[in-house]
């Protein structure tokens, strides 16, 4: 399901194909794709605080 609504969105290319007998699937990443994932990681980045990742003794 998840393949298939980033597919929609314009994220994944999707092909499939049999292989000796066996159906395979190959996902790529359009540039759609590649900029939201992007995005995705420098919000991500944006969380963390500015000298680095939080360690399990920052939490205690």
């Amino acid at each position: 399901k998840h393949v298939a609504v980033l597919e929609e969105a314009g994220y994944l290319s999707v092909h499939k194909a049999t292989v000796v007998s066996r159906l395979r699937t190959w996902l790529s990443l359009t540039a759609a794709g590649r900029r939201a994932f992007d995005g995705h990681c420098a919000a991500l980045r944006e969380m963390l605080p500015p000298d680095g990742p939080v360690s399990d003794a920052d939490l205690s």
